[in-house]
């Protein structure tokens, strides 16, 4: 998910067009993204409405037609029983809609650089089958389910080459139509210079505000009380986002905007009266919803942030409501004291905001606007499990030849009753100019289960030190004091960041493999790390994806004598965003078998995911005598 600059022209409008006190009720919602797993999980509807909240976004993730309106029918017959609204949606471009919607035409850039994975904005045939059809469909069949207020379009580019669409599209069909608007040739175009390139791109607003217009027509023309609203449209001044905006607002039914401008900062807009009359004057009618990122935002400053929002502008929405799923998955975990925490914060929200309505805003809440860092995210810490470790020598105090990131990942670490646990976790921001929005969880658990130790590593932690490829750097250290004998779990849990145990006062072993039962582990960076096959295993074969730095990489399996037992060059693949994939196989001894595999160039490789097959133990470790579970030597 994704920050955009406030000064962004366009925000600015969407912050300022209307206001919640103009509104008979504020809009209390909750975002839910549905795929085929999660398709009937109804289980955060309840509390939604016990605490106040009274509307539901849906969004369906991957579809055919027909499941498209069975699954929404079931969501609309469950949120009407509880007396919720909900608004339902379909996403623009989703991972694997490129299988089941060829591309006639693509993205292109100022350069003329082609995206084959983009669709063209412009696309006529692309816009009709992917958004109109499907809006045509979904409005005839909300006609008489008088609780679906509207249909919204979550327009961020999750299959594409990028997230967001970030300037005109300069496709050659779009160079041809956009000389048409502007009445010249083509080859008069000369987009040489800033006013050449605004002018073609006020003009390719102007075909997009057209074209998507007859979205809305068409719709209202089945469904006249049907209100269009959208996801991730108001970041930047892009043709796309602005023309879309433009076509599917009117004065009876304004487009909502559901930013994610708010998204990991919190609500900070101040709403000014001279603002206010100047969009008014623009023509723009649009509402704006206010978004935040539950699980990014810690639950003291839930309740301020929702105050203000609804305040001042529709409502607000929060994403995921899968946070509050029963059971929760690991990857949606809150953090801290998790959703108990939360709705009594969402609850609280609510009285100041029903006062505020209810006193037609004279009331003066104590709720103020507070800084925060982003929270840690939560840690499912039912994923400890006794693990007998082997005796291992003391791991060099230096940093492995690999990172972890994007993952929660495991570590184990075996103690004897009265010592002292001391270690340093590494971590890298592993972006080459940025220090993303985040925290990374840190959690200690006991062989007994209890948790003995909550901290968090956080943005303001890495400073201005850059390790050996020029990425932000910073530490944590750790220490704990082992109140009984057996082995430990450290969970570490990031969105962003990469990380590994740079020192260590006790030998240690990670495990592979995701909560959610996947069974991969992504390793940034890496030069080389140690796996160990399973006693008695026929076969040894480990799976690798990643993306190379600009040339081909190398990836070897060497046993502890540094004989070669399988290797293979991994190449980047331009259709697949330059990613590559690799198979290695080997014939493994009777027992277990130490296996070292070494990544080159060493260190380039980013986002590479390990699928071990069944010939390998769910363990890595960073050097040779790492204490692998004893059952596995």
């Amino acid at each position: 998910m994704k920050q955009f600059a406030p000064a962004a022209v366009v925000l600015l409008c969407l912050a300022c067009v209307a206001t919640a006190g103009s509104a008979p009720q504020s809009i209390r919602s909750g975002w839910v993204g549905v795929d085929m797993s999660s398709r009937y999980d109804f289980s955060m509807l309840e509390p939604m409405a016990a605490h106040g909240m009274n509307t539901v976004l849906l969004a369906l993730e991957h579809h055919s037609d027909d499941e498209m309106l069975e699954t929404f029918d079931r969501w609309q017959r469950r949120t009407d029983a509880l007396g919720l609204r909900v608004f339902c949606g379909v996403m623009l471009w989703n991972k694997g809609d490129l299988d089941r919607f060829p591309l006639d035409r693509t993205f292109a850039d100022a350069r003329g650089k082609a995206m084959r994975r983009t669709p063209c904005p412009n696309d006529d045939g692309f816009w009709q089958r992917r958004v109109t059809d499907l809006y045509m469909r979904i409005a005839k069949w909300s006609r008489d389910r008088a609780n679906v207020d509207g249909i919204l379009l979550d327009a961020e580019l999750y299959g594409g080459d990028v997230g967001t669409y970030r300037s005109a599209c300069f496709c050659d069909p779009c160079r041809r139509e956009v000389a048409a608007e502007m009445g010249i040739d083509e080859s008069a175009l000369g987009l040489e210079g800033e006013e050449a390139v605004a002018a073609y791109t006020s003009a390719s607003e102007a075909i997009v505000a057209r074209r998507k217009k007859q979205t809305r027509i068409a719709v209202h023309a089945e469904n006249p009380r049907l209100i269009l609203a959208a996801y991730d449209v108001d970041g930047s001044p892009v043709p796309f986002y602005r023309g879309l905006i433009r076509a599917w607002g009117t004065p009876e039914r304004p487009f909502l905007v559901c930013s994610a401008g708010t998204y990991q900062t919190g609500y900070t807009t101040t709403l000014q009266p001279d603002r206010i009359e100047q969009c008014r004057a623009w023509g723009l009618h649009v509402e704006w919803l206010g978004g935040l990122w539950t699980k990014r935002i810690p639950h003291e400053n839930l309740a301020e942030n929702l105050y203000y929002m609804a305040r001042d502008t529709r409502g607000y929405w929060l994403y995921h409501m899968r946070s509050f799923s029963t059971p929760v998955p690991s990857a949606a975990r809150l953090p801290g004291l998790g959703a108990l925490a939360y709705w009594k914060q969402i609850k609280r929200a609510h009285r100041e905001i029903d006062a505020w309505q209810q006193s037609r805003g004279r009331h003066d809440s104590t709720l103020t606007i507070r800084p925060f860092q982003t929270a840690p995210p939560g840690v499912d810490t039912t994923r400890h499990r006794p693990v007998k470790l082997a005796a291992g020598d003391d791991p060099p105090d230096d940093l492995p030849g690999f990172l972890l990131r994007h993952t929660e990942q495991l570590f184990h670490i075996a103690a004897d009753r009265g010592d002292t646990v001391s270690l340093t976790l590494h971590f890298d921001s592993a972006h080459p100019t940025k220090k993303k929005m985040d925290a990374a969880a840190i959690v200690v658990v006991d062989p007994a289960g209890r948790v003995v130790l909550h901290d968090a590593f956080r943005r303001s932690d890495f400073g201005d030190d850059r390790g050996p490829h020029g990425r932000f750097v910073g530490s944590r250290d750790v220490t704990f004091e082992a109140g009984q004998a057996g082995t430990y779990s450290l969970f570490v849990k990031s969105v962003y960041y990469a990380f590994n145990i740079s020192a260590s006062s006790h030998p240690w072993i990670a495990s592979m493999g995701y909560p959610n039962g996947t069974n991969y582990t992504r390793v940034d960076y890496p030069e080389h790390l140690f796996l160990v096959t399973r006693a008695g295993a026929a076969n040894a074969r480990i799976d690798v994806t990643c993306t190379p730095m600009n040339r081909p990489g190398t990836i070897t399996l060497r046993d502890s004598d540094g004989r070669t037992l399988a290797s293979g060059q991994i190449q980047g693949d331009p259709r697949a965003k330059h990613r590559g994939s690799l198979t290695l196989e080997f014939k493994p001894g009777a027992g277990p078998q130490v296996v070292r595999m070494t990544f080159e160039p060493a260190g380039r490789m980013r986002d590479t995911n390990l699928y071990p097959g069944d010939g390998f133990t769910p363990w890595i470790g960073a050097t040779a005598d790492a204490p692998f579970p004893a059952e596995a030597h």
